[in-house]
């Protein structure tokens, strides 16, 4: 069940891309003929090829061809670490060559019938001499001229058989001998699997900061010179990371390795460097990204350790070959990308299988004449825990310790360093959430209460919540207003029975006229009241210098005077000068009775003198309930001031 390394495709005159199944090492080693011409051509993914103009509508006339390099990749030296990377290459070079043996045997070489006769399995060679000895085969052209069409063509027939025999016996002795080189070498690579993991050619070093990819340059201690190979993996922009070849001026993304595909599972190992030395490293991207655009990360591939165990299948005994589909391991895998198959020593390719739990099962029956299966798995070896304090924080990717990866229980508080835990570090609450602990001690929100409410202890046991001030005595901001040249300040809505009590504090208010006075009027269903008689008020003062004082009156008026000014003087406007107000209406909702103002203060007069204020007021109009207050100065407007509304909770 592999594959052969070769596929054939027929050209229609508009498809440009042929898709293929055979795997390869490199991208170099796959070949494309159209028509028995080597034809260039692009990967348009790393099993699919995009020929271009379109290929002649005709039957089998593309052929899609692996090749691989016969020069040994891998250099085993006496005395030398075997890895998992180098084993595997070597094995599947080693592997790809036979098989590719095997397809120029049955397919490109000549051989003969039974009476002893060349078949020439219609191959035609070419670039062939002219005959010199009376033994040569003669050529088309020598043929032709010497002895006719006719002549030639029967001339010609010995001579290819002689030709082809001697060129496929030096093809097969050549592989034969590569095929028997990395065989040697790669005799252990069959006890660790690939696993769906595609290794790369080693790089001579690897980065440890941001690099400048151009020119040469020392990475981690180690001289990286024109051509070396190169593994950049801590890129400020992640995009740029992957296998570079360096060159005197900017660097180039090596081949493979040039395209996103290619990254896909891609491991490397490191050959030399202070701190990469000996690494392996796997590309930890996935599928549909976009080269130079989209993020590439490196993770270490870390060292593993197989533990193996062979299962032997025995046809007749343990399976019938042309009939069984599934056989029973011995052991769980894990998936089929951790076991190797092979019918009688040869590898079968992981998607012509599929494992669940310990039930291997193919795609297709095993063949008929199959006397033994061989299924080898296992599983991973500890490879020891590091000591306390060794672990350091340079040596944990970004974002590596999941939630998953820490034992429950395992962070305790002597492994927690004092203040280390920030709000950055907590979790999102909702807003005006307040933490305390339960019953059993483990932290638990206060949910968020009202405006004016505070915090209430309930007891041991209990957690606290927000409520209403028990007992009243709260003051609750009701609503407010900033002043802003405005004609009038007014207070429309908010004055209720919700309170008994209420105050409203003027602070900082400046008018924009010099020598005037700050009035005062009462809403009633949302109306100011300003009838004549309306209104009854007093207001003393204190001039603070030298003790002066004075008192203003009106039993009768329509409106309640808050600011007045000494001798006939109204309020400044100077800046800095400004009116402050403490100002208490009683039961304004109350319907039996008139309602009542204390007000203190503090103001200066258009001589700039500063007077303390103390008065009271009266509305007396009627006994309806009041909805609302206005203020407004005697002329001009309010430059600037705040106006803040409370009410004292009854309970």
């Amino acid at each position: 069940m592999a594959l052969p390394p070769y596929e054939l495709k027929n050209g229609d005159g508009s498809t440009t891309v042929f898709a293929f199944s055979f795997p390869y090492l490199e991208s170099t080693h796959v070949k494309v003929y159209v028509s028995g011409v080597d034809t260039s051509f692009s990967f348009a993914t790393s099993q699919s090829i995009e020929i271009s103009p379109a290929p002649a509508s005709s039957t089998a006339n593309i052929l899609i061809r692996r090749v691989t390099d016969t020069a040994p990749s891998v250099d085993f030296v006496d005395g030398s670490t075997l890895n998992e990377a180098d084993l595997d290459y070597a094995f599947l070079q080693s592997l790809y060559v036979a098989e590719e043996a095997n397809y120029i045997a049955d397919n490109l070489t000549m051989t003969t019938t039974p009476t002893g006769e060349w078949d020439g399995a219609s191959i035609r060679l070419t670039a062939l001499s002219d005959p010199t000895q009376n033994q040569d085969a003669v050529t088309k052209s020598y043929g032709d001229v010497n002895y006719g069409a006719t002549a030639a063509a029967a001339a010609l027939a010995s001579e290819t058989a002689a030709g082809v025999s001697e060129a496929a016996a030096a093809v097969s002795e050549t592989n034969a001998a590569a095929s028997e080189t990395n065989a040697a070498n790669s005799a252990a690579s069959a006890q660790a699997s690939a696993a769906g993991i595609y290794w790369k050619a080693p790089v001579l070093v690897s980065s440890t900061a941001n690099l400048t990819l151009s020119g040469a340059q020392t990475i981690d201690g180690i001289s990286a010179v024109a051509g070396s190979r190169v593994l950049v993996k801590d890129q400020t922009a992640p995009a740029e990371n992957g296998i570079y070849i360096v060159a005197a001026g900017a660097w180039s993304r090596a081949v493979p390795m040039d395209t996103w595909d290619e990254h896909v599972g891609a491991v490397v190992l490191v050959s030399q460097g202070s701190l990469g030395e000996n690494k392996a490293y796997q590309c930890t991207v996935n599928a549909s990204g976009t080269l130079d655009t989209t993020a590439i990360t490196w993770a270490s591939f870390g060292a593993v350790a197989i533990n193996f165990i062979v299962d032997t299948f025995v046809d007749v005994t343990d399976y019938t070959s042309g009939t069984t589909t599934a056989l029973t391991l011995s052991a769980e895998a894990g998936s089929e990308q951790n076991i190797t198959v092979t019918f009688d020593g040869v590898t079968q390719h992981h998607n012509q299988f599929s494992l669940s739990g310990t039930t291997l099962t193919f795609t297709e029956a095993i063949p008929l004449g199959v006397d033994s299966v061989e299924v080898k798995l296992g599983s991973s070896l500890g490879i020891g825990t590091p000591s306390d304090g060794t672990v350091t924080e340079a040596k944990i990717a970004t974002s590596a310790v999941t939630e998953a990866k820490i034992a429950t229980s395992a962070v305790t508080v002597t492994k927690i360093a004092d203040d280390a835990i920030t709000l950055a570090k907590m979790a999102g609450g909702t807003d005006g959430n307040l933490i305390t602990y339960d019953a059993s001690g483990d932290p638990a929100y206060v949910a968020t209460g009202t405006v004016g409410q505070v915090l209430t202890s309930g007891g041991a046991g209990v957690a606290p919540t927000m409520q209403d001030a028990a007992g009243g005595g709260a003051w609750n901001l009701i609503s407010s207003a900033t002043a802003s040249a405005s004609s009038s300040i007014d207070f429309a809505s908010g004055i209720d029975s919700t309170y008994d009590v209420y105050k409203l504090y003027i602070v900082a208010l400046t008018p924009s006229n010099n020598a005037t006075s700050l009035f005062m009027r009462v809403k009633q269903s949302g109306t100011s009241r300003s009838t004549g008689g309306d209104y009854r008020w007093r207001v003393s003062s204190a001039y603070y210098t030298n003790g002066y004082g004075a008192a203003d009156q009106n039993n009768s008026d329509t409106e309640i005077e808050l600011a007045f000014g000494i001798g006939g003087e109204g309020a400044s406007n100077t800046a800095g000068n400004f009116i402050h107000y403490e100002i208490t209406m009683y039961k304004p909702s109350d319907t039996t009775g008139k309602k009542n103002f204390n007000f203190v203060g503090y103001t200066a007069n258009q001589s700039v003198r500063h007077m303390g204020l103390l008065g009271q007021g009266i509305f007396q109009g009627n006994n309806s309930a009041i909805d609302g207050l206005d203020f407004r100065m005697s002329a001009g407007t309010i430059t600037v001031g705040g106006f803040y509304l409370y009410g004292l909770s009854k309970s």
